[in-house]
């Protein structure tokens, strides 16, 4: 579904940038008319919905809070624990992290939300003080970066899907693999960073919802899918951010096509698909799923001629009508998976 602060201009933006498929579902969604006692709640509301779920339930080391802030059959998708369709199932993975990070905390970088949507970027610190998916306590301060995105109704969220950088934990860990594109894609976690390129005292007029959302599709259409790098001057600041969570993070054009590109070699046929978008001021949010078949060297992997098929969250900020901060966390563990790589070096 594609939505965006402003939903009278959904159907607008989305035939100019042939979306058109997802409209159907989402005006659907938009005209049901709630069960009477359903509790009607502001995009603002929804947004300290879901924060309650981290920063009093994961924070304050209290599931408990699921049960207030999340239907009982919530559907959950998360790229290191598999889907999630119960509170109860919920409670229990996060509980997992609760107990194997001391004081661990989710701090806010930033979100966006439409109508009925929330999305949220959290940095992650714990000390890694028991047991973790078999991992015994190292004692390491562990710091991660996680990407959600939640659809709230009546109050209560509904479905939900997260992504972290999950090769850099495994790398902090000590159990990633030592070598192969593994070892060679962790890069050190994302930040928040102040863009280079756009000073705060240069002027550009505001950009519409439709404007911002177009020129994050032409990343998806001129770069990825395409293949074509020196399309990137049209999309990105000079100096832009690009934060990964399959290489290390980079600044600037140059730095930022040598990232893209070991992609590119990989998946000759690389496609981007935005499964859902909000746009609030100059900050975009995607759900998107990422496609293509293995027939190029991935990070010293030799190509295995496999499809590969895996998600991700992206979060953008526009200024001046280019990209200045492009990060993103992507389920970077499942696709290796898919082509066969060693991941961890604690697995035979």
């Amino acid at each position: 579904m594609l939505r965006h602060g402003l939903i009278v201009l959904c159907t607008v933006v989305a035939l100019t940038l042939g979306w058109v498929g997802t409209i159907a579902d989402a005006s659907a969604a938009q005209q049901a008319t709630p069960e009477a006692s359903c509790v009607t709640t502001t995009p603002e509301e929804n947004l300290a919905i879901v924060r309650r779920f981290y920063e009093e339930g994961v924070n304050g080391g209290d599931v408990s809070v699921f049960d207030e802030v999340a239907a009982p059959d919530i559907l959950y998708h998360g790229a290191t624990v598999g889907p999630k369709t119960s509170v109860k199932e919920l409670k229990n993975t996060y509980q997992e992290v609760i107990d194997a990070f001391d004081g661990i905390t989710y701090t806010l970088l930033s979100s966006a939300v439409s109508p009925d949507a929330v999305a949220v970027r959290y940095e992650v610190q714990g000390k890694h003080t028991g047991e973790f998916r078999k991992i015994a306590p190292t004692g390491n301060t562990v710091t991660w970066n996680h990407s959600a995105f939640a659809h709230v109704e009546c109050g209560k969220i509904v479905e939900m899907w997260a992504q972290i950088n999950q090769l850099d934990r495994l790398k902090q860990l000590g159990v990633l693999a030592t070598s192969g594109p593994a070892a060679m894609m962790a890069g050190t976690p994302a930040s928040v960073a102040t863009p280079m390129a756009i000073s705060d005292t240069e002027s550009c007029a505001p950009e519409s919802p439709e404007e911002v959302l177009a020129v994050i599709d032409k990343l998806r259409t001129k770069v990825y899918n395409r293949g074509n790098l020196d399309a990137m001057s049209d999309v990105f600041a000079d100096g832009y951010i690009h934060g990964s969570a399959n290489g290390p993070d980079a600044v600037g054009i140059e730095e930022g096509a040598r990232g893209i590109g070991t992609f590119l070699t990989a998946f000759p046929d690389l496609d981007w698909t935005f499964d859902e978008v909000i746009v609030q001021g100059d900050h975009a949010t995607a759900r998107l799923t990422i496609s293509g078949t293995q027939d190029g060297d991935l990070a010293g992997f030799p190509a295995t001629g496999r499809p590969v098929q895996y998600s991700g969250i992206s979060n953008f900020t526009v200024r001046c009508g280019k990209i200045v901060e492009f990060q993103t966390e992507m389920d970077v563990v499942g696709l290796l998976e898919q082509v066969g790589a060693p991941i961890r070096s604690d697995e035979s």
